[in-house]
């Protein structure tokens, strides 16, 4: 009886909580520590989480959120599924931008398109690499005056696909 009203308590306090939550708002640093795994410490100091979509309760089971996490030098929105406990059962970086620093030689970024009614995940990543490789040395940076920039690259792009299954896991295609 006890562990039943526990339970029960610790299911209402994440759906309150859940529910509190808009699209674009700035999410709590108590939401972030305990739900999102984000480090106390850095909250503010190192990162600005808010909300990226409207939050869903995909069944009785399972939530999803998307949220931003800001650093201020890269931006990435990550798709979360909860249990009922507020419980992450996967998460997948669906976005990410971020400063390239010229001296190494590849950069990726991607974005998303979210179906959630087929729960499937669609990145469209980005790549750009420089074409010779003799010009990067051993630790992986670019060698001499020349920079990312003033070198000739090669651009790619590739789709992945992921499923959200029924138990919460994202599964690649």
């Amino acid at each position: 009886m006890i562990l039943t009203i526990l339970f029960s308590l610790l299911i209402q306090g994440f759906t309150e909580d859940f529910q509190t939550l808009k699209q674009g708002d700035k999410i709590s640093k108590d939401f972030a520590v305990k739900y999102l795994n984000a480090h106390p410490d850095h909250y503010e100091e190192y990162f600005v989480y808010e909300t990226y979509m409207k939050p869903k309760f995909v069944s009785c089971d399972l939530s999803t959120l998307i949220y931003t996490e800001n650093s201020g030098t890269c931006r990435k929105e990550i798709l979360v599924i909860f249990d009922q406990n507020g419980k992450i059962l996967s998460k997948l970086v669906i976005s990410s931008n971020c400063d390239h620093d010229m001296s190494i030689p590849t950069y990726k970024s991607w974005e998303f398109q979210l179906n959630l009614y087929s729960s499937e995940v669609v990145l469209d990543i980005s790549s750009e690499s420089v074409k010779d490789k003799s010009k990067i040395d051993g630790n992986g940076h670019i060698i001499g005056d020349k920079d990312f920039m003033d070198l000739e690259t090669i651009k790619t792009n590739l789709l992945e696909v992921y499923k959200i299954s029924k138990d919460g896991k994202i599964i690649k295609q």
